[in-house]
């Protein structure tokens, strides 16, 4: 069975393009391979751009244009697009013409009464890869400008990364109001009810909110209605560099109609209204962090590790609640199977086997508001004759295998689970309905089979109720995993197409499973890059099975049942998870693509993971594999690279630090576990020219040429290495070739000093020449430290070398950026054991006086001045016109660092504070200024809900006093979840290993805490104590005389001998 992947369109323009689809939505429009609308239109959402009238007296309003519509005519002229019909007892005649870069809606109206036409454009402004790669990450780059002139508000969007286009958008009548947001637009009930804010008001909010989903709206000024031409234009100019400061000239003409080519016929699809479920009680008598609405009504709560949202906490989310679940082999990376779901009613996105990016059965929720329902796997009931989507449930349910959506209905209640197995790349859904009701249903699922929607050949082979779906059509695929297919199976099921809400094909690419008068539903998908097995899988049995392998791997568990034991046990269960999925099968919820491990990241997240869980095997094999990643040419590492069969895709660049963090984690390895041997494996190296791996070497030898390499990327007549192409916050890569050359990361500079000399530390053992040549160096490095870096006490974020004349960037003496302060240089030189005690505390002290805010560490204590995307210093820094993510300079990743750095000095009360901050169980109670979101997955960012950079700019100093609230940024797919994890477990309840040895030190301060443990097979019970008369360590019942190790800034803990314990043990820590 072939399944048509194409949809019909119809072209006009010469140079910029529309197409325009059969029912006369824009499917998109083009300049070649620029896209200038963000979401492409389709026949069952129709497009989101519209033109919509409303009667001032009464408050309703229409949609114009495509099939939201109630156009009775549409017509394709020659290079125009003509729309006819009735609204609001108002007869309009609406002409889409396109001349050479401007398109222009000429909108003729008839009727009587007081009337007003609101214009909408989604902005999209880059190649039509880069914002189907990812529609959010692009528009954080898009630039608005708003000009009032004589005809009211014009507006200007820019794309201020890559190509610099313009989009123009004005009329010829006055503009009284505008927005530039789907959010603002639309409003968070639109995904309840579909009705849009907006059209509700007034007036339009007048702000210009640079957020993920562009939307320009413009409301024209009351018009009295007898026979009205108004006009909408946009004027797109492509590759325009220079930032304007007020909008082109544009005058707009009537336009008469061209000559008529053909009416187009179209019969709207039989798709009614969405089916939401009723608001109802959960069932659950065990809640723990339940969380209330204003009128004091439970939204969300976990039960044990399961996490419920109920439907009145999702309409109050800008984030739409969400799952990534994985099966297979989750300890190592490339062959696991993933699938991802949303509360909103899509039960299946991005099902993919292996490589995240090239073998997705199916695509990816594109829009947070719903406005578009046609991709993933969603579910529609018949009644009468119309098929009904399901939306958002009464409520929902999270566990780390199965997800579950359950829709209180008048007469019924529906109950859909989704579960993975554990070891094997199986899946399955099951629908029922609790009163045994049948139904007619309709399972759609568009199909990818590639990276992007409507490009692959589509083909089912039917066997009874089973279908096989392979990637016959894609040559990449084909060539390096030619066994890839998925297999979806049920019971009374008839596989059709996108026919049963048209009458005939339309060109979805649509794979719909029909079934007649049923109350249960079975369907089972599995993924294999091999062949298929016969096998029957119990999922209640695999659900218990993965539960007990999260415990097995965690094999940690705090014992006291009180409020901060029970949080921390979520976090570990939800962040492991996490931390999987990063490293697994990577990719997230917002960023959907990934496939790759980054070289920086897979050194931290996952080897952290794995090292905090004492798998010292799995963290052998990621040392062991990224090392046989070096490049032969010059011992650097690409930024990122793909780790399967498509290992020949990766970067063949790397910012400054990259080359740094193997050598970080092969010592903080070699620390923990004396595995000296690992020192002379062999690997290959890889050449970047040929991107094919070449001679193997020992692993000591790839280290001695990192080490030559870093410290051949001196600063002549420094120790300090070069900035090359930036450090870990890629916000801050630098605008010109000579600052590669001229300026030092300080922060780079700490973290060389701490893999250096801890990598010293260890190779002594058997290369004292090696050693002593590191050491030599880091005696250099740290006197270039204090003459260039420290200045008055204080160290500067960069410094740039002009002339051998130093000068200090993000600094108090910094009269360029107007930064004093930066989180990333005052933290890791105490991680690196870099300065001494004073000043350590002096950086402490200063840390929290200019960094900490209510929701956190800030990166730095201002953000990077704004204008309009001219870069002077920085890339995104000053191109991204949003104010989220590294922007908005809280990314969570480095708090947990900072955690790290309070470890460090043995901060508990700040410690245990700064855990919280960040943690999203029970945030909401916790950090005041945060607003609601998804609380049982790691959120990347906290996002202050400032509308553009420059209010940022403005009011930055309310955000620190806690009078801007703080949203969620991006979620799940970071090496944030592994550090956080290994910060708790090894760093602040203090259980890790030394020398092959336990090693305790907490630095909590958390008395009569009990904490459950597994070591070398062994199971222990800690206790700890507090406010003791002396330190003491107890081993089943034995005062053991250890004294307690001396640490670089504080007191340290105890280092255990194995033959001190038993199979069962009870170790008891007191401390004065």
């Amino acid at each position: 069975m072939i399944i048509k992947n194409k949809l019909n369109v119809y072209s006009i323009g010469n140079e910029l393009k529309i197409d325009v689809l059969p029912s006369g939505d824009i499917y998109k429009i083009y300049y070649k391979d620029q896209m200038i609308n963000q979401l492409r239109g389709n026949l069952i959402d129709g497009m989101t751009s519209n033109i919509y009238l409303r009667n001032t007296k009464t408050k309703e309003f229409a949609p114009l244009l495509g099939l939201k519509s109630n156009t009775l005519k549409t017509t394709l002229l020659d290079n125009q697009i003509l729309y006819e019909g009735t609204a609001l007892n108002v007869k309009y005649e609406v002409l889409l013409s396109v001349k050479d870069f401007v398109y222009t809606y000429q909108v003729s109206l008839s009727g009587h009464g007081k009337y007003e036409l609101y214009f909408t454009q989604d902005i999209g402004l880059n190649s039509q890869g880069a914002i189907l790669n990812n529609e959010a990450y692009n528009a954080q780059y898009v630039d608005h400008r708003i000009f009032n002139t004589e005809k009211g508000f014009v507006t200007l969007s820019r794309q201020n990364q890559g190509q610099n286009d313009l989009l123009q958008i004005g009329s010829n009548y006055e503009i009284s109001s505008y927005s530039t947001d789907m959010l603002q637009f639309y409003g968070l009930q639109y995904k309840k009810d579909k009705v849009i804010l907006g059209l509700t008001k007034d007036e339009l909010e007048n702000r210009n909110l640079q957020y993920e989903m562009p939307l320009i709206a413009l409301k024209t000024k009351e018009f009295d209605l007898k026979k009205t031409v108004i006009s909408f234009y946009g004027k797109y100019v492509p590759n325009h560099e220079v930032i304007l400061d007020k909008p082109f000239d544009h005058e707009v003409k009537y336009i008469e109609k061209n000559k008529e080519i053909k009416e187009l016929k179209f019969i709207k699809p039989l798709i009614g209204s969405q089916i939401n479920g009723k608001r109802v009680k959960h069932p659950s008598q065990n809640r723990e962090f339940v969380e209330y609405n204003e009128r004091k009504e439970v939204i969300a709560f976990f039960d044990n590790n399961k996490h419920v949202v109920m439907k009145e906490k999702e309409l109050e989310t800008q984030r739409t609640h969400g799952h990534l679940m994985i099966s297979g082999d989750l300890l190592h990376a490339g062959t696991t199977m993933a699938v991802t779901n949303f509360m909103n009613g899509v039960f299946a996105s991005r099902i993919v086997v292996g490589n995240t990016n090239f073998h997705r059965l199916n695509g990816d929720l594109r829009n947070q508001l719903y406005a578009e329902s046609i991709s993933g796997l969603r579910i529609y009931l018949k009644c009468e004759n119309k098929w009904h989507r399901l939306g958002i449930p009464s409520y929902y349910e999270m566990s780390l295998s199965k997800t579950t959506w359950v829709y209180a209905l008048e007469d019924d209640t529906i109950e859909i689970d989704y579960y993975v197995a554990l070891d094997k790349n199986c899946q399955q859904l099951v629908f029922k309905s609790r009163n045994k009701i049948k139904y007619d249903i309709l399972f759609t699922n568009q199909l990818l089979l590639g990276n992007n929607e409507y490009e692959s050949k589509i083909q089912l082979n039917i066997n009874n109720d089973e279908t096989i779906i392979k990637f016959n059509d894609n040559p990449l695929v084909n060539d390096n995993y030619p066994n890839l297919k998925y297999k979806i199976s049920s019971k009374n099921v008839k596989y059709t197409t996108d026919k049963v809400f048209f009458g005939e094909e339309m060109g979805h690419g649509l794979m719909v499973m029909e079934y007649e008068k049923q109350d249960k539903v079975v369907i089972n998908i599995e993924g294999t890059l091999d062949e298929f097995i016969s096998q029957k899988i119990d999922f209640e049995k695999e659900y218990l099975k993965y539960e007990n392998f999260i415990k097995d791997l965690i094999s940690i568990e705090i014992k006291n049942d009180n409020e901060i034991s029970n949080k921390f046990n979520k976090t570990l269960y939800w962040f492991t998870h996490n931390a999987l999925v990063h490293y697994s099968s990577p990719h997230g919820l917002e960023q959907t693509g990934g496939a790759a491990w980054g070289t920086r990241d897979v050194m931290q997240g996952p080897f952290e993971l794995f090292l905090a869980y004492k798998k010292y095997d799995i963290a052998r094999e990621i040392l062991l594999k990224v090392y046989s990643r070096q490049f032969i040419e010059n011992y650097d590492w690409p930024q990122w690279f793909m780790f399967d069969k498509y290992y020949y895709i990766q970067a063949h660049d790397s910012h400054g630090d990259i080359i740094v963090w193997p050598l970080k984690a092969l010592a903080d390895y070699l620390l923990i576990t004396n595995d000296y041997d690992i020192l002379s494996e062999e690997v290959t190296y890889f050449s970047k020219d040929k991107n094919v791996f070449t001679k193997p070497d020992t692993i000591l030898n790839h280290v001695k040429n990192q080490i030559k390499a870093i410290v051949d990327s001196c600063i002549p007549k420094t120790s300090l290495p070069k900035y090359g192409g930036g450090d870990w916050n890629d916000t801050l890569q630098p605008k010109n070739k000579m600052l590669t050359e001229k300026m030092v990361s300080t922060w780079t500079v700490s973290l060389i000093y701490q893999a250096f000399n801890n990598f010293s530390k260890c190779v002594s053992k058997i290369d004292q020449d090696l050693s002593n040549l590191i050491n030599e160096f880091l005696t250099n490095l740290k006197r270039d430290y204090e003459k260039y870096i420290m200045i008055d006490n204080k160290p500067a974020g960069f410094i740039i070398f002009e002339d051998d004349k130093p000068r200090p960037l993000l600094h108090p003496n910094d009269d360029k950026t107007k930064i004093s302060y930066r989180l990333l240089s005052y933290q890791r030189p105490i991680i690196a054991e870099l300065i001494n005690d004073e000043q350590a505390e002096l950086n402490h002290e200063l840390m929290l006086r200019h960094l900490r805010f209510p929701d956190g560490m800030r990166l730095m204590d201002t953000p990077v001045t704004y204008r309009g995307g001219q870069k002077t210093l920085f890339q995104r820094a000053e191109t991204a016109s949003n104010f989220g993510r590294e922007v908005g300079i809280l990314y969570v990743h480095a708090h947990i660092r900072h955690l790290e750095s309070l470890a460090k000095l043995g901060k508990s009360d700040d410690l245990l504070y700064e855990f919280q901050q960040i943690n999203p169980i029970g945030i909401n109670k916790f950090v005041k200024i945060s607003n609601l979101r998804q609380s049982n997955v790691y959120f990347t960012s906290s996002d202050a809900n400032f509308y553009d950079r420059y209010e940022a700019q403005e009011n930055f100093k309310e955000l620190r006093d806690g009078k801007v609230k703080a949203k969620a940024g991006w979620r799940l797919y970071s090496s944030g979840p592994g550090i956080y994890i290994n910060q708790l477990v090894s760093n602040y309840f203090g259980i890790r290993q030394l020398n092959n040895k336990l090693y305790l030190d907490p630095t909590h301060n958390l008395d009569q805490l009990e904490i459950e443990f597994k070591y070398k097979g062994k199971a222990i019970l800690v206790k700890y104590f507090f406010n003791q008369d002396s330190d003491s360590l107890v081993i089943n019942g034995n005062k053991v005389n250890i004294k307690r190790t001396n640490e670089f800034y504080r007191k340290g803990g105890y280092l255990i001998n194995d033959e001190l314990l038993n199979e069962n043990n009870v170790l008891e820590l007191h401390y004065k």
